[in-house]
C-alpha cells in the first residue's frame, strides 16, 4: 500500500489543485490512499472524501495547523482544529481519535527555521514526525530521518504537493495496516523532492501567473 500523507488543495491560501484534480493526480500516481491536509481548514479535505467513489482508494482527512511551534499534521479528523497552542492541538486530535505527527521539522530558509523550538523538546508528544518531505532539501530530511532512528520515533512521508504534478511524487509504503505500522516503524519512505522543489519556486509567483504555466506543463 501506498499512500501520500501531505497534500493541498486550493483551499489552503497557497494551494493551487482543485479537489477533482488532486484526487485523479493521485489515483493517477498508483497510490492506495491520500492524506489531503490543508493549511488550517478541512475544506478540501471533505470534499475529495466527498468525490472519492472508489471503495479502493482511501482519503485520508486531515490538516496541517500553523502552531505556535510550527506547522503539525493531523490525520484522521474529521472537525477543524481551532487552537494553535501545540499541546491544545495535540489534544484535539486525539479527542477525535486523530494521529499527529509534525510537518518537515528541519525545513528551514536563509536564516528562518520553520519549526521553532528544539525538536526533542516536542517530539516525544506526538505520533511521529515526517522523515521524508517532497519540498524539503535532501539533507534537512536526511536530518529528519537520523533524529528518528537516533531516538526511535516513527516517521511520515508526503509530497507536501500544492500543484497535481507534485502529487504521489514522494509516498510511504506499509504492507497491511499504514497506522500501526507507522508506529512500529515497519514502513518505507520513497520518493523524489525535485518536483516538490519546482512547484516550491511557483508557489512563489502569484496564482493567476502559476495557472497559466500550470496549463502548459498539465
Amino acid at each position: 500500500m501506498r499512500f501520500d500523507l501531505h497534500s493541498h488543495t486550493k483551499y489552503s491560501a497557497c494551494g493551487y489543485s482543485k479537489p477533482e484534480q488532486l484526487l485523479n493526480a493521485a489515483k493517477k500516481a498508483g497510490l492506495s490512499g491520500i492524506a489531503v491536509t490543508d493549511h488550517d481548514t478541512m475544506k478540501g479535505a471533505l470534499r475529495v472524501k466527498k468525490l472519492n467513489k472508489d471503495k479502493d482508494f482511501e482519503v485520508i482527512t486531515g490538516i496541517e495547523v500553523s502552531s505556535t511551534v510550527g506547522h503539525i499534521l493531523c490525520y484522521n479528523v474529521s472537525e477543524r482544529i481551532k487552537s494553535r497552542d501545540f499541546h491544545e492541538i495535540v489534544d484535539e486530535a486525539r479527542s477525535q481519535g486523530g494521529f499527529v505527527s509534525i510537518s518537515h521539522p528541519f525545513r528551514q530558509y536563509a536564516f528562518f527555521k520553520m519549526l521553532k523550538v528544539p525538536l526533542g523538546d516536542i517530539a516525544g508528544k506526538v505520533d511521529a514526525i515526517e522523515g521524508l518531505n517532497g519540498r524539503t532539501f535532501f539533507w534537512q530530511n536526511k536530518k529528519a530521518r537520523m533524529f528518528a532512528e537516533k531516538n526511535g520515533t516513527p516517521v511520515t512521508a508526503g509530497s507536501d504537493g500544492h500543484f497535481p504534478f507534485e502529487i504521489g511524487k514522494v509516498y510511504i509504503e506499509a504492507k497491511n495496516n499504514l497506522w500501526k505500522e507507522i508506529k512500529k516503524r515497519k514502513v518505507k519512505l520513497h520518493g523524489t523532492t525535485l518536483p516538490g522543489m519546482i512547484g516550491e519556486v511557483m508557489s512563489a509567483y502569484p496564482k493567476y501567473i502559476c495557472l497559466k504555466c500550470l496549463r502548459k506543463i498539465t
